[in-house]
Formats: structure tokens, sequence, C-alpha cells
């Protein structure tokens, strides 16, 4: 499978605005597609301008809105944090169901990957996933991601550790 050629629009403080109250009027105007996910898109920008809260995130550290060619809406992928003083940053990618099983996930992640190697102190990219094989498992390992075991999430309980460190 090829994977598409995607387009990261930054989640800024004005665009979650707008997307998360007018999604179809801001498609609108900036010539996006939502096809059918219009309610995921607004909930999504919604949940991220809450988790921001009083310190919103700047690109490259930020959340994004993955956007085709032809302007449709696939997907979300962000990272989570900027560095750590160890030098890692964590990704985190969601391909919208519509759209699932077409390699948009793993153009996320490869297009975050990018990203993070053009800052000179980040040495490994993180990613979590469920402790089992799945579609992130496989998508990790196709960009050369380690599993380095399990750890205990606060959250989500036993979670895989993942890190691509840089060559």
């Amino acid at each position: 499978m090829t994977t598409p050629a995607l387009r990261l629009l930054p989640l800024t403080t004005t665009t979650l605005d707008a997307v998360a109250f007018d999604p179809v009027t801001w498609a609108g105007i900036r010539g996006f597609n939502l096809g059918t996910c219009v309610k995921l898109i607004s909930t999504v920008a919604q949940q991220t301008r809450e988790m921001r809260g009083a310190a919103p995130a700047q690109p490259p550290w930020c959340g994004y809105l993955a956007i085709q060619a032809d302007g449709l809406i696939v997907g979300t992928c962000a990272f989570k944090a900027p560095p750590n003083a160890a030098g890692e940053v964590e990704i985190a990618y969601f391909t919208f169901p519509p759209y699932e099983h077409r390699g948009i996930a793993t153009a996320m992640a490869s297009d975050l990957v990018k990203t993070a190697w053009e800052a000179p102190n980040v040495r490994q990219v993180m990613a979590h996933t469920l402790p089992e094989e799945n579609a992130s498992t496989h998508i990790l390992k196709h960009l050369q991601f380690r599993c380095l075991g399990t750890i205990q999430d606060p959250e989500d309980g036993p979670i895989w550790r993942w890190a691509l460190v840089r060559q």
C-alpha cells in the first residue's frame, strides 16, 4: 500500500476555537472537506482545547489535523508535549473511522517523526499502544520503532512503550 501524502495543519488556538464552535463555516472558508466526520472533528477540537488549558501548545509541539490533497480531513495527530530534558518526545495519531486501513495513520506518524528529527535536541520519539498486536503496533514496527516493554499508565493501565532512537 502506498502511504498517502498528507498536509498537517497545526491546531493553533485560533484554529481550535473555530473548529470547536463552527467547523462547517471554518472548513468552507478554508476550502476543506469535513466528510462525514463533522461532529468528530468538532469534538477533537473541543477536547484539545480542554487539555491545553491556559498553556496552549506551540508548533511544532502541538496537535494537527491531517488533510489529504483534495482537502478532506481524515485524522488527527499530535506531539503530547514538547521534548523533555532527556530529548524524548511522544507522538499520538488517530485516523477517523471512515478512512481507516488506507495508510493514513502511517503517514501521520511518519510526518511527526520527520518533524521531531528537525529539532536537534530530540534523541528519541516515543509512542504507547495497548499491550497487544494491533494496527498501531504494525505502524510503529513499520517505522522501525522498538517495543521497550510494558509499563503501567495511571489512566490506561498496562501499555506497551515504543521508541525510535535518532541514528
